[in-house]
């Protein structure tokens, strides 16, 4: 009986480490609380025509031919069937049963830096490039635009990945600052700002393994958090 009781330790064992190591459910988002957001006035208000910018609305964008594949992480599955990349200043969603695109706009006058979708699938994030560009988090899929996270990145994001819960949202700036935030992106509030590193930051991850760990790697490195 004591052999067999001693056998059984390393099983019990395993199975407390194998659950303590187990990824976070996603936590579910709860309704949105109203924000006045009109993403037209935004973009308006961001763009300085004097500086030879296009004014608002003046063009639409009819088809992308592709989309930038030297952009890391640029191509984002939100839903059953559709594809998020982005292309110039706008975001392509793709249908992938017509391959039927429509596009989201972007804000600032600069283009779109970087994407990524919530693990439940009902949020998707984008952050773009300009002067102090911000992070626009739209809900799907109404794409209304629900949350507008300031002042990350002094000239655009390079990446950035919800948490395993959704209950964060980590950004990457890229030159001149290099900036990393941790935001709790629904109270639009940052939890933890750092450099993360002198040169440029291409992917920003939490791990899938570990509650408070995170990730980030670029040119020459590999950082844990």
């Amino acid at each position: 009986m004591a052999a067999e009781s001693d056998a059984a330790a390393p099983t019990e064992q395993a199975a407390a480490a194998t659950k303590a190591t187990a990824p976070a459910p996603v936590s579910p988002v709860s309704p949105t609380r109203a924000r006045d957001y009109d993403p037209a006035k935004l973009r308006e208000r961001r763009t300085n025509t004097t500086r030879g910018f296009i004014p608002p609305g003046s063009i639409e964008l009819a088809h992308s031919f592709g989309f930038e594949t030297q952009k890391r992480n640029n191509l984002q599955r939100v839903g059953e069937k559709t594809l998020l990349a982005a292309a110039g200043n706008s975001v392509l969603m793709l249908d992938l049963d017509t391959m039927e695109q429509r596009f989201l706009p972007g804000i600032d006058p600069g283009g779109i830096g970087a994407i990524t979708v919530h693990p439940a699938g009902t949020h998707f994030a984008v952050g773009e490039r300009g002067v102090n560009p911000n992070v626009y988090i739209y809900e799907y899929p109404s794409l209304t635009l629900a949350r507008v996270l300031e002042n990350g990145t002094e000239r655009a994001f390079s990446d950035m990945r919800f948490s395993n819960d959704g209950k964060m949202l980590a950004t990457v700036g890229g030159m001149p600052d290099y900036l990393l935030h941790i935001w709790d992106w629904e109270a639009e509030q940052v939890l933890l700002r750092a450099k993360a590193f002198s040169q440029d930051v291409y992917n920003v991850s939490f791990s899938p393994r570990f509650d408070g760990t995170l990730y980030t790697s670029g040119t020459g490195h590999i950082r844990f958090w």
